[in-house]
């Protein structure tokens, strides 16, 4: 029954974040287009203050319901899991609401101190209205994930990209003020959040009903003298999980503003400096980020599950999860690592139409099998109760990445900036597979897994590339086309050939 709710939940998660993801190309090509390369790196500093709020209100508290819903179980403790529930929501709420008054009282002081770009003040404050939204979304995302139930974080993950994009679609074509862009592209970000936050309320309140408890028993049971013990214990559990998170989003949010910097300090101007940070993080890292879609939702399912294996002390079900979880991760990645290789700098010149997006995303195209690796690594140990584990391996990533930074981007420029990225992901994924194995002992295939897919992967991608620079020598237009076409088959061969054989084994 775990193994059909994980496969089912993954593919459920899986085809809602691809959907999602589709949706947010669309919408960036748009961006790019709308904003250009320097407004859209304007656009993405925004971000990292959105990220440390988010770790303060939603991040550590999420993972929490989860692990203590899943831990809790079924059955007669049903009220037990809507206690963790309404009490984890209160906390995030007062959380999320104290960010909400702090940035936006502060949003100028926030722009020019930390972000140093204060044309960001104005969407700063508009975003400050979003966290107590997310925040009770994030619970609600949590108790899903606990019982092993996907399909409301899918459909308000859905829900809230329709609405963020068609918000926007909405107001650019009411205004075609360009200075107005950035902040109706945060706007649009409110819009979804709240969106997402009244499906998921309206969903739970309809459960509740069913389940008879939306009036006295739920009121009745917050308010019993078990809240202050599941208070304690769900602090007690998000406590370290915020701590940790907060520094590390600290430090990538560090990060992420440092870069300008940086590349100004190797000779580029402010206005070029922005424009290589924005066609770095709006249009190539979101092609390389593509398939974390399905990693993402492997990682969300496979904490309860490694959690509940574990608490039953099921080390041969752990090792069985764990292998079969790495080797999945292994094989996207690699197949992500060829694609782009081969197609990365076609799919950045036809889709933005931008020379410096397509080389982009050849070169970080090596970092998809240590950046998706290391997503299901982080959560096998989390599931296992290893979250200090995961915090310092996270640690040691960031602050190696930072230190690469600061010394080889000023003499080497974006090259230093790439250099850093793939050094500091392969340190981060080595380690954690080095501690995965340890903690687990699980069994992995290097010839299968790796070796096997990686040799049919390029062969495929070679065949595949000059297949697609022969129709485009003899005058095919429809380049776009051509380019999913070839993908397309890319794709296909990949499954068929390799994979089928992986995995019709006896396990």
């Amino acid at each position: 029954m775990k193994k059909s709710a994980i496969i089912k939940g993954t593919l459920i998660l899986t085809a809602a974040g691809l959907l999602t993801r589709i949706i947010g190309f669309i919408y960036r090509i748009y961006l790019s287009n709308a904003l250009g390369a320097e407004q859209l790196g304007i656009y993405q500093l925004i971000f990292p203050v959105y990220g440390i709020c988010h770790t303060l209100y939603a991040s550590g508290i999420q993972t929490a319901i989860s692990k203590l819903v899943a831990e809790t179980g079924a059955g007669a403790k049903k009220g037990g899991s809507r206690r963790i529930l309404l009490c984890g929501a209160a906390l995030s709420f007062c959380l999320a609401l104290t960010c909400s008054l702090f940035l936006y009282l502060n949003a100028d002081l926030v722009a020019r101190a930390f972000l140093k770009e204060a044309a960001c003040a104005p969407s700063l404050r508009i975003l400050s209205f979003v966290f107590p939204f997310c925040g009770i979304t994030s619970c609600i995302n949590g108790y899903s994930y606990g019982k092993s139930k996907s399909t409301l974080p899918a459909f308000t993950q859905i829900a809230e990209q329709l609405v963020r994009v068609g918000t926007v679609f909405l107001a650019a074509s009411l205004s075609d003020n360009p200075v107005m862009s950035c902040e109706l592209a945060i706007f649009g970000v409110f819009a979804g959040e709240l969106a997402s936050n009244l499906i998921s309320i309206s969903t739970i309140l309809l459960q509740m009903r069913k389940e008879k408890a939306l009036h006295s028993s739920v009121s009745q049971e917050f308010l019993s003298h078990k809240t202050g013990k599941t208070l304690r214990k769900l602090s007690g559990l998000a406590a370290p999980l915020t701590l940790n998170r907060l520094l590390l989003s600290l430090l990538h949010s560090f990060e992420a503003i440092m870069i300008p910097t940086l590349l100004r300090r190797s000779g580029l101007s402010q206005s070029e400096a922005l424009s290589r940070y924005g066609v770095l993080n709006g249009m190539a890292l979101p092609f390389v980020y593509f398939a974390s879609a399905i990693t993402n939702a492997l990682a969300v399912l496979l904490l309860p599950v490694i959690s509940e294996q574990d608490s039953a002390n099921d080390r041969k079900r752990v090792a069985l999860t764990t292998e079969r979880s790495v080797s999945v991760t292994s094989l996207l990645g690699i197949f992500c690592n060829f694609l782009f290789f081969f197609f990365g700098t076609s799919l950045g010149n036809t889709v933005f139409h931008n020379p410096s997006a397509g080389a982009y995303i050849r070169i970080l195209s090596c970092l998809c099998p240590f950046l998706y690796l290391t997503t299901t690594l982080s959560s096998i140990l989390n599931g296992l109760g290893k979250t200090m584990t995961t915090f310092v391996t996270s640690l040691i990533g960031s602050v190696l990445r930072i230190a690469l930074l600061y010394v080889l981007v000023p003499q080497s420029g974006m090259g230093g900036c790439f250099v850093a990225l793939l050094l500091s992901q392969l340190v981060l994924c080595a380690l954690e597979l080095i501690l995965v194995h340890y903690h687990t002992d699980f069994k992995l295939s290097v010839y299968r897994i790796i070796i096997l897919p990686a040799f049919a992967a390029a062969a495929i991608g070679f065949l595949c590339h000059r297949a697609y620079l022969l129709f485009t020598d003899n005058g095919v237009t429809d380049s776009l086309l051509l380019l999913l076409a070839t993908c397309s088959v890319f794709s296909l061969a990949y499954l068929l050939l390799p994979v089928r054989f992986l995995f019709l084994r006896k396990q």
